[in-house]
C-alpha cells in the first residue's frame, strides 16, 4: 500500500511558484525523493548514525542550561535558539551567535514562515485555477507572482548562503564534521575510487536545506509542550526527577547512554509526543493508483490525510487520552509507544526521526534535571491561562499558546556544575 500512497498532492503556489517542490518533504515519490532520502539515511537514518552528532546536541543543551541560568524568564526562547543552533551545527558546521539575532537564524526562520504561508490551504488561487501560474505580476490580481518570487528568492539563499560557508571552512581547512562536510568529502571521491555515488552538491543542498526546515519548529514546539506539561502536571515532574537523582545522582547530568536506565523519563518523552502531537494532521499524501482497503477503493488522485490526533486521542488505544501520564506506558498498562505514527508513515516517514528525537531526550532529561519548573504566576487568572495554552493553536503545527514559566535551579550544586561544564564553550553556540 506505501508504494501506491507515498506522493504527494501537487500545490502549484508552493512547489512551483515558490521552489518548494524540490525538498525531500514535498518531492514526488521518485528517483530523485529515494536518492536524497538514501543520502538523509546514511548519516541519521539510525540511532548509530545520530550518535556522531550527540557533541553537537550536548554542547547545545549545555548553552540552553547557562542561558536559563542567566534569564530564566525567557525559557521559551532560550529553547528556539538552542534547537536552530544544534540543527545548523550538525547540517553545516555553523555556529550561531549567543548575542544579537544571528543572521544565519533569521534567514532560515523567514524561509520557515514562508513555507507555513504557502502551504496554507484555500489561500492561493492559483492552487485551485492552474492556468494562473501564467499570469503576468504586472496585471491586475498578479500580487501572488511577485510573493511567490520573493518567498523563492529567500529560499534559494537558504540554500546556497549555509552551504558556501560549509565549502569555504573545507577550503580553508577548520571545517568541523557536519552533514555537508561529510558528504562533499565522499562526492570529492567520486571521481577518484568510488562510482557508486550518485549524488551532486544540488543533492546536499536540498538535503541539508530540508534539514532546519522541517526539524527546528517541531522540535521547538515539542520542547514547549514539555514545559508547559511540566507547569500543569507538578507531580509527573517531581517523579521524573526522583527517577533522575535516584539513578544517575546529582554530581553529573543525565547522557544518552543513561536512556535505558530511565524507564520513567522515556515514558515522559512518549508522552510528550502523544498528549499534544506537533503534526496533528501529518503532512498530505496522495495515491497514485486505486487502492483496495478495509472494503473500500481510494481512488487514484485522492489526497489522504493521516489524522495523527485522532490515532493519539483515541480512548480505546489510551485511557485518559486528554490527560498527560507517563505511566501509561509502564506495566501494568503498557499503552502503545505513539512514536510510529508522530514521525510520518510508509515511505514518508522522517528519516532524521532518530537525531530529533535523541535531541528531544536529551534536552528533557538535563532540564529536568537542573531545574525546578514552576507556573509563572499563582494568580487563578494563570491556571485558566494554562489551560487556554493546553488547548493548542490550530495550524500545520500545532503549538501551544501563549504561557509563562518560571525555571529555578533544584539546588547551588546544580548551579555549579552547569557554570563548570559551560566554562570552556566558546561563546557562539
Amino acid at each position: 500500500m506505501a508504494s501506491k500512497t507515498s506522493a504527494r498532492p501537487r500545490m502549484n503556489f508552493a512547489h512551483d511558484l515558490c521552489g518548494f517542490g524540490g525538498d525531500m518533504a514535498n518531492q514526488q515519490h521518485n528517483d530523485d525523493h529515494r536518492m536524497q532520502r538514501r543520502m538523509v539515511h546514511q548519516e541519521l537514518g539510525s540511532v548509530t548514525k545520530s550518535a556522531q552528532y550527540d557533541t553537537f546536541k550536548q554542547e547545545g543543551v549545555h548553552k540552553l542550561l547557562a542561558r536559563i541560568l542567566d534569564d530564566p524568564d525567557s525559557a521559551l526562547k532560550h529553547v528556539e535558539l538552542e534547537t536552530g543552533a544544534v540543527l545548523l551545527k550538525m547540517a553545516y558546521g555553523y555556529t550561531v551567535e549567543t548575542g544579537a539575532t544571528d543572521p544565519m537564524v533569521e534567514l532560515m526562520e523567514t524561509v520557515m514562515n514562508n513555507f507555513s504561508a504557502a502551504i496554507s490551504p484555500f489561500t492561493w488561487a492559483v492552487d485551485i485555477l492552474p492556468f494562473l501560474k501564467y499570469w503576468p505580476s504586472i496585471f491586475p490580481g498578479g500580487s501572488f507572482q511577485r510573493i511567490a518570487q520573493n518567498f523563492k528568492d529567500s529560499a534559494e539563499a537558504a540554500r546556497e548562503v549555509p552551504f558556501a560557508f560549509s565549502k569555504e571552512q573545507i577550503k580553508d581547512g577548520i571545517s568541523v564534521p557536519s552533514y555537508v562536510a561529510r558528504l562533499l568529502e565522499q562526492l570529492d571521491r567520486k571521481g577518484e575510487s568510488d562510482e557508486s555515488i550518485k549524488f551532486d552538491e544540488d543533492a546536499i543542498k536540498w538535503t541539508a536545506g530540508i534539514m532546519y526546515t522541517a526539524g527546528s519548529h517541531t522540535t521547538v514546539t515539542s520542547l514547549h509542550w514539555f514545559l508547559l506539561a511540566m507547569v500543569m502536571y507538578p507531580n509527573v515532574q517531581k517523579r521524573a526527577q526522583e527517577e533522575i537523582t535516584k539513578v544517575i545522582g546529582s554530581d553529573r547530568l543525565p547522557q544518552m547512554e543513561d536512556r535505558q536506565s530511565l524507564p520513567y523519563l522515556e515514558a515522559l518523552v512518549q508522552e510528550i509526543y502523544r498528549w499534544n502531537p506537533v503534526g496533528p494532521m501529518s503532512l498530505p499524501h496522495a495515491a497514485t493508483s486505486d487502492v483496495a482497503y478495509d472494503g473500500y477503493i481510494i481512488p487514484k488522485g485522492s489526497i489522504i490525510l493521516p489524522s495523527v490526533w485522532w490515532f493519539c486521542h483515541d480512548p480505546e488505544v489510551y485511557k485518559n487520552p486528554t490527560e498527560f501520564e507517563p505511566e501509561r506506558y509502564l506495566d501494568p498498562r503498557s499503552e502503545p509507544d505513539p512514536k510510529p505514527v508522530i514521525f510520518g508513515f510508509g515511505r514518508r516517514t522522517c528519516v532524521g526521526r532518530y537525531f530529533a528525537d535523541s535531541t528531544i531526550f536529551l534536552s528533557v532529561a538535563q532540564v529536568l534535571a537542573s531545574f525546578d519548573i514552576e507556573k509563572s504566576s499563582l494568580s487563578p487568572a494563570e491556571d485558566e491561562r494554562l489551560q487556554l495554552a493546553a488547548q493548542g493553536c490550530p495550524g500545520m503545527i500545532n503549538q501551544p499558546g501563549s504561557f509563562g514559566c518560571k525555571l529555578t535551579p533544584r539546588s547551588k550544586d546544580i548551579t555549579a556544575l552547569i557554570r563548570q561544564i559551560t566554562k570552556d564553550l566558546p561563546e557562539k553556540i
